[in-house]
């Protein structure tokens, strides 16, 4: 369910650079920069780090319920199969 919510957000990223930058912050492994050395890296300012990441964890979490809600019978069930996948990684 991550790596297809992760691959669609990809695909969806005008800027793949941008992408890039910001996977190790969404991801539960990696090393993640300080939002300061993403800027830098990228050329934006801190709050512009901060707003590219925002959207980025909003749409993310969008594409994995669409995954999720694929799956289950009810709408009701999203969140605890939601649940369940959290506490199993």
């Amino acid at each position: 369910v991550f790596h297809h919510a992760f691959e669609a957000l990809r695909l969806e990223w005008a800027r793949p650079e941008h992408f890039a930058a910001v996977q190790s912050q969404l991801s539960a492994t990696g090393n993640r920069a300080s939002y300061a050395e993403l800027a830098e890296q990228l050329g934006l300012s801190i709050l512009d780090v901060t707003n590219l990441l925002h959207r980025a964890r909003k749409r993310l979490r969008e594409l994995i319920r669409s995954a999720i809600r694929e799956t289950v019978e009810s709408e009701g069930e999203v969140d605890s199969e939601i649940r369940e996948l959290f506490d199993s990684v």
